[in-house]
């Protein structure tokens, strides 16, 4: 069964070894990721650990608000101009983008100093103030680095775009925590974290100009800020709820539980979010390709290209579920003893992450096929569902309950998009579908 899963895969040799090359790049992210978070909680424990992720959480959070939704119309956009040639409309994207980012990203900065004390209440924690004020100031370089990524996938560097948005800054903030490990606490481990976002976004913008195209300089900027704003602002929805799909769950867990649940909670995120690596690997490679199969209306090729890769991407989600099944106390006793609760989360939120895989890329498929706000529509349900779980079963089954929340949301979420690109696109992703 496995070899029928992979055969379709296996037949475009050129994707298939472009998809291995990004899931290695992605995969040494994902390794330096996961060596940071056992770090993290060895040297400071389940609740530091909390306390770190908790601020990490608000600061992705706040990243997502102010980029507005430009890095996923950026791809688009810049994927289109790429394909005609059109150097004065990139021009004009990228402007845009940035300048609004920096901008609305700059008022959110502000904002967080003024309310993290309040915040700081609401989680019934005061050692959370000062980290979160210093976690603020990496909204800004974290939201530039991850354009400057998306636009590299735009340009035909999905590897580069990979390296920069996840192992470049997994390293770097390694690297420190390794070299500054004494005397560490929350507040320097944000510190060395927020130092991190800074480099990573000096070494992307000097890749990005030197892939640019030759005339980029020469040309006036072409401005359709309606139309990009338009496809952007709906994908702001999109990345903001499922952020906060993801987040709710600490977030709820902080004010009903503990930091030291937050911290065990992190942890378990952090195992699953692992084998994310392959979906986002595998989705740098297959969105412009999308994008551009949609607009030149090779609806047939779309088919079988999304088919292909979705068979494949079940194959490789089984694989990656066993483990997760069959040792997750083992798993958890990376991080250290006061880990240990997490088996249980850890089984639940791997069956949930399952799923996601499993359906392959196909939210890329619906917002690079113009179906934004069906996607946007999507997330909300799915938002509202993760909200409503996580307020009845929090209180009841604590750390569990969190993950019993996003695991059904996350599954929800992913066959409704599915049915959705049956009976709206005529893409069948799956012969049960």
């Amino acid at each position: 069964m496995i070899k029928e899963l992979f055969s379709k895969l296996v037949k475009n040799k050129k994707h298939l070894f472009n998809a291995f090359l990004a899931v290695a790049v992605k995969g040494s992210g994902a390794v330096m990721s996961f060596l940071t978070t056992i770090l993290i909680a060895r040297l400071l424990g389940a609740e530091g650990n909390g306390v770190f992720f908790i601020a990490l959480s608000i600061m992705t959070f706040s990243s997502v608000i102010s980029r507005l939704g430009m890095d996923n119309a950026l791809l688009k956009y810049s994927a289109l101009s790429h394909t005609d040639n059109n150097t004065s409309w990139l021009k004009g994207v990228i402007k845009q983008s940035f300048l609004t980012v920096l901008i609305v990203g700059a008022l959110i900065t502000l904002l967080l100093q003024i309310i993290s004390p309040l915040l700081g209440g609401i989680f019934n924690d005061s050692s959370l103030i000062i980290p979160l004020q210093l976690m603020a100031f990496a909204i800004i370089p974290f939201s530039i680095f991850n354009l400057n990524s998306e636009l590299l996938k735009s340009m035909g560097k999905p590897k580069v775009a990979l390296a920069i948005q996840s192992p470049a800054l997994h390293l770097i903030f390694l690297l420190t925590l390794i070299l500054f490990s004494q005397n560490i606490s929350p507040y320097r481990v944000v510190l060395l974290y927020v130092i991190a976002t800074f480099v990573v976004l000096i070494i992307s913008i000097i890749v990005v100009k030197k892939n640019l195209p030759l005339d980029y300089n020469k040309v006036e900027p072409e401005n359709d800020y309606r139309s990009f704003m338009r496809t952007a602002l709906p994908l702001l929805w999109v990345n903001a709820l499922n952020v906060l799909i993801s987040t709710t769950d600490i977030f709820m867990l902080g004010f009903w539980t503990s930091t030291d649940d937050v911290g065990v909670y992190s942890a378990v995120m952090r195992v699953v979010l692992f084998s994310s690596m392959i979906l986002v690997s595998i989705n740098s490679i297959v969105a412009p390709k999308f994008a551009t199969l949609w607009d030149k209306k090779e609806y047939k090729k779309l088919e079988k290209f999304s088919s292909d890769v979705t068979i494949g991407m079940t194959g490789l989600s089984f694989i990656i579920l066993l483990p997760f099944l069959l040792f997750p106390t083992v798993i958890m006793s990376f991080f250290g003893e006061s880990f240990a609760t997490g088996d249980k989360p850890l089984m639940i939120m791997a069956i949930g992450q399952f799923f996601v895989l499993a359906t392959g890329p196909v939210g890329y498929l619906l917002m690079m096929s113009g179906h934004e706000k069906f996607y946007r529509n999507n997330v909300i349900i799915s938002a509202v569902l993760n909200v409503l779980l996580n307020l009845t079963l929090i209180p009841f089954l604590g750390i569990n309950g969190a993950a019993l929340s996003t695991s059904i949301s996350l599954i929800v979420k992913n066959i409704l998009a599915v049915l959705y690109v049956r009976k709206k696109i005529s893409i069948k992703l799956f012969k049960i579908f």
